[in-house]
C-alpha cells in the first residue's frame, strides 16, 4: 500500500514537471511568434568533455548592440571544427529579448524552427555525420 506521505511526494514531483512542460512549451510558443532572422557570426567554438560536443561561439548586432550566444552541436566531424569559423549563418532572435537567439547552421536546426535548409549551405553537410 501507498502512504499519504509517497502520494503527496509524487503528486508534487508530477506537478513540478507538468509546470516546467508548460512554460517551456509557452516559452517555445513566445520565441516563434516574436522571431526575428538576422546574421550571426561563428567566433570561437571549445570542446566539451567526455563526448559532451562542441559549442560554437558565435555574435550578432541587434540595433547596434552586440550579442553572443553558444550552440552545442554533437555530429561534428572532429578535425572539421575551423571549418565553421568566421562564417555568417542566419539566426533567430526574439525581438522582446534580443538576446535569446538560435544560431541555424545545421540541416536539424532549421527543420526544427520551420525554415527550409538553405543550398547555400550545403557545404556544411560534408563537415557533420
Amino acid at each position: 500500500m501507498i502512504s499519504k506521505k509517497g502520494i503527496i511526494v509524487a503528486t508534487a514531483i508530477f506537478s513540478v514537471l507538468g509546470i516546467m512542460l508548460l512554460t517551456n512549451g509557452w516559452r517555445e510558443k513566445n520565441f516563434q511568434k516574436n522571431a526575428h532572422l538576422t546574421a550571426g557570426e561563428v567566433t570561437g567554438y571549445y570542446i566539451g568533455t567526455r563526448g559532451s560536443g562542441v559549442v560554437l561561439q558565435y555574435k550578432y548586432e541587434v540595433n547596434g548592440t552586440s550579442y553572443y550566444g553558444g550552440l552545442l552541436y554533437y555530429r561534428i566531424v572532429a578535425g572539421d571544427i575551423s571549418f565553421f569559423l568566421n562564417h555568417k549563418y542566419p539566426l533567430l532572435y526574439s525581438s522582446k529579448d534580443p538576446g535569446t537567439s538560435r544560431l541555424l547552421i545545421f540541416p536539424d536546426s532549421f527543420e526544427k524552427n520551420g525554415i527550409s535548409f538553405p543550398d547555400s549551405l550545403n557545404w556544411v553537410l560534408k563537415h557533420i555525420y
